[in-house]
This record gives structure tokens, sequence and C-alpha cells, in this order.
């Protein structure tokens, strides 16, 4: 397959590494970049597809919407029908039952930075800056922005990060727990992709089912959440997988998942 704003690839060990490639533009989202999300979702949902991770080219992770884009004559449905595309894969990624990483090597605002917080886990380059710029042009932060931002950080970090005078450095990010970690720009790369290379010999089964349970955990109750782990859980005794792993407790050896 051929794509327009990104580089593709599917390294070894099922870890998709996916580039925003308009090194030029600081990676800015265009509408190459949006067809590209279109067709990154049947890739990205395959069983060989293990964990994801997305960076940027150049000195940008991604410096949020083209503004050629915000040149366009647009009227309401139109707009919000290419919103929707964006959105719909940024929503695609939060319920995706597989480990995805961020990994933020430079500038992230705007669409860029509400990529980032629909991953599983950020990662950014201590020379890395991240903020929310969209007031420059009279917009509010979209594709989920504003309820991530919150489900993330709690309401007053994440008024705080929004209304901050100036784009937040890595470490500001690290201690408010926007980012994980903040690594060398030179060692950001190696050090999500060996985070990932862990996450894909776990058992795929039970992480995906954890993942789907912890995203579901910040709107729901202590008794249903129970429920839905007990249900889980259940799912999970049953499986092949369960088994091979008592089986290689037993046997003193490396569990063999298939994700059955």
């Amino acid at each position: 397959m051929s794509w327009n704003s990104i580089k593709y690839e599917l390294l070894e060990n099922g870890i998709a590494l996916i580039t925003l490639n308009r090194p030029d533009f600081l990676n800015a989202l265009d509408d190459g970049m949006r067809e590209d999300f279109k067709n990154l979702t049947p890739l990205l949902a395959k069983e060989n597809v293990k964990a994801v991770v997305f960076t940027g080219a150049g000195k940008a992770f991604c410096a949020g919407g083209d503004i050629s884009h915000f040149e366009k004559k647009w009227n309401a449905d139109n707009f919000t029908k290419q919103s929707r595309v964006v959105s719909d894969f940024y929503d695609f990624l939060e319920d995706l039952p597989k480990p995805v990483f961020a990994a933020m090597n430079g500038v992230a605002t705007g669409a860029g930075l509400q990529l980032a917080m629909a991953c599983d886990v950020r990662v950014i380059a201590t020379e890395a800056k991240a903020g929310f710029r969209e007031h420059q042009l009279n917009l509010i932060p979209s594709h989920g922005g504003t309820y991530r931002l919150v489900k993330l950080l709690g309401l007053s970090k994440a008024k705080h990060f929004y209304l901050s005078q100036r784009l937040a450095s890595s470490n500001e990010l690290l201690r408010m727990g926007f980012v994980s970690h903040a690594v060398e720009n030179k060692s950001l790369l190696e050090f999500v992709l060996n985070w990932a290379k862990t996450l894909v010999t776990r058992a795929p089964m039970a992480t995906g089912e954890a993942i789907k349970l912890l995203n579901s955990m910040t709107c729901t109750d202590r008794d249903s959440a129970l429920e839905r782990e007990y249900k889980s859980q259940t799912k999970m005794l049953l499986s092949k997988d369960h088994k091979e792993g008592v089986r290689a407790f037993r046997e003193k050896r490396k569990p063999f998942f298939k994700g059955e």
C-alpha cells in the first residue's frame, strides 16, 4: 500500500511503527494524512499487529492541522464530516485492545496532541514541548481533546494545562502525569520500541482485555466495575492461553501464547 503523509513499517515482532512523515511542515495533519488514518484502521486491527508506536519525522511529533485546511470555504456539515475522519481514528486507537505508544520526538500541538492522548502510553523527548494553540485560530481542542484531557489529568490539572501561557516542557508534562517518561531524543524510539517488545510477549488476550477495562473505569461505579472484571476474568480462565500459562509455570518455562 502506498501512503501519502505517513511511513508504515511492521517490524518482525509484530510492532507497527507509524511515522508521521511531513517533516518540512512539522508533520501537520493534511488531507493525505486523513486518508492514511482511514487506511491504517484495518491494518492495525489485524492479528499480526501486536503493538503500535507513533512518532514523527524530523524535529516535530505533529504540530496540529495544516493551516491550509482552515483556509477552505467550509460549511458546518462538511467540516464535521472531515473532522470525524480524524476523531473516529483516534477513538479507534483508544479502543484498540493492543498497547499503543506515542513517541513524542518533538513539538505536539492541536491534532498532534490529541493523537498522543488517544494512545495508551506517552513518552516524550527531553527537548520536546506540547500544549494548546488552537485559540490562536479561535478554535477549541477537538477530536476528543477536551474529553481525554480531563480523563487523563482530572479537571483541575486539565484546566491548568490548557490555560497555560506557553507550551509545557517535558519535565512539566512528566510532573503533571501527561507523559510517563522523558527520554533523550537520540534514545527515544529505542526506549519505546524496547518497551513495546516486552509487551508483545505477554498474553495478548489478557493485555487487550485489561486495556479495555482500564479505559472503562473512569466512567463506572464500583459494583459495575467488579461485574465487568468477573466477566472478563471468566473469559480468560476458560481460554487456551490461561491453560498454557499454568502449564508453563509448572514446567518452569516461558509460556507461548497464541491469543486463544
